[in-house]
């Protein structure tokens, strides 16, 4: 995790962020989630590091929100060298839900968002969603939401401790279902070049 310490307007928003475990690890350039959403580093310090966002990401995730003090998941890029942990994330958020409910039972903590049909449709109960940048499992999928559990360990390494119900929260759906999706309904422009084209047009 991470905390916002500073915030600029300037078309899009400017953002500087404190932690100590990324930034070292950073080079001017390279992309960062910031609570899921693939942002580039352009200046980076011994404790923080910065990042611009334009207008269309603010216009799509909970970012346009933060203020100074908020904590943020951070996650540096998948490398093709190690073991993939969770599902294969983009970084490239969908939209946002809205916590519901979140309560905690025994060990566990369940969360149930709320979030558009235009997001539920990519869903699937025991498939997998990205949640501020968190990869979790779909426990159970509603008409308006989703049901999802996550361990002690998910929970106090996340800002899911910080979260309570009202806040917005940050979705990426499955990729593969996209691909699927567009695969499925792509219907390619059709060709004017037709035998009977050429004809009126002196071929033979």
């Amino acid at each position: 995790m991470g905390s916002v310490a500073r915030v600029e307007s300037r078309g899009g928003k400017h953002f500087t962020i404190s932690c100590r475990e990324i930034p070292h690890q950073l080079k001017e350039g390279d992309s960062v989630a910031v609570n899921g959403a693939c942002q580039t580093a352009t200046i980076i310090n011994e404790a923080s590091f910065s990042f611009f966002s334009s207008t269309e990401t603010l216009s799509l995730t909970n970012l346009d929100h933060l203020k100074p003090g908020d904590f943020v998941n951070l996650e540096r890029p998948l490398s093709l060298t190690t073991l993939l942990d969770g599902h294969m994330v983009q970084g490239h958020v969908d939209g946002t839900g809205i916590i519901h409910s979140l309560q905690k039972k025994q060990e566990e903590y369940i969360i149930r968002i709320t979030c558009s049909h235009e997001l539920l449709r990519y869903m699937i109960k025991k498939g997998s969603v990205a949640v501020d940048g968190v990869s979790l499992t779909i426990n159970e999928l509603y008409e308006d939401g989703i049901l999802l559990t996550l361990i002690p360990l998910s929970f106090e390494k996340t800002i899911f401790q910080y979260r309570s119900p009202g806040d917005r929260v940050n979705i990426e759906t499955d990729i593969i279902a996209k691909y699927i999706e567009r695969f499925h309904t792509y219907t390619p422009a059709t060709s004017r070049l037709t035998e009977d084209f050429l004809k009126d047009h002196g071929f033979h």
